[in-house]
């Protein structure tokens, strides 16, 4: 049977911000418009407050008046994004890449490796949230679609 990882990296802009600036970590913060546009990407504490992709930067001050929003940074996103793939060729010569901070890598020759080593080894690189493991990709991503828990098997 195959193992295919879906890698999906919620709030990926807003977790490269706080990953990028220590002060921005455990505040609710946003990446979008800062006047006027939308929310791009939120963080997990502004979410708290209701906030969501694509909601308009003004209702998102209104509902949390503390919200930190920064402008998009997309080279830093880029080269994140970068870090991240790369680490799943530390795994497997087999990566899709679908967009910026989704994609699928094949473990099933890994043999070095079990799933639940793996799970927690891409968590301790700061991805605790972002992958899924399923027997193809069209399961994978439905499982990470379903799944409630941060990191999750199917």
């Amino acid at each position: 049977m195959r193992t295919i990882v879906h890698l999906d990296a919620d709030a990926f802009f807003a977790s490269v911000e706080q990953a990028a600036d220590v002060r921005l970590r455990g505040k609710p913060m946003a990446v979008g418009g800062e006047t006027r546009g939308i929310i791009a990407s939120a963080s997990y504490e502004a979410r708290k407050f209701g906030l969501y992709t694509p909601m308009p930067t003004a209702r998102a001050r209104k509902l949390c008046p503390k919200l930190i929003v920064l402008p998009g940074d997309y080279e830093r996103y880029e080269q994140f994004s970068n870090w991240m793939f790369g680490y799943a060729y530390d795994f497997t010569p087999n990566v899709e890449q679908t967009s910026i901070d989704e994609g699928y890598f094949d473990i099933t020759a890994t043999r070095s490796i079990s799933p639940v080593r793996l799970s927690a080894c891409w968590a301790d690189a700061g991805f605790g949230n972002a992958m899924i493991l399923g027997s193809g990709t069209v399961l994978g991503k439905q499982g990470r679609q379903s799944n409630q828990s941060p990191r999750g098997f199917c």
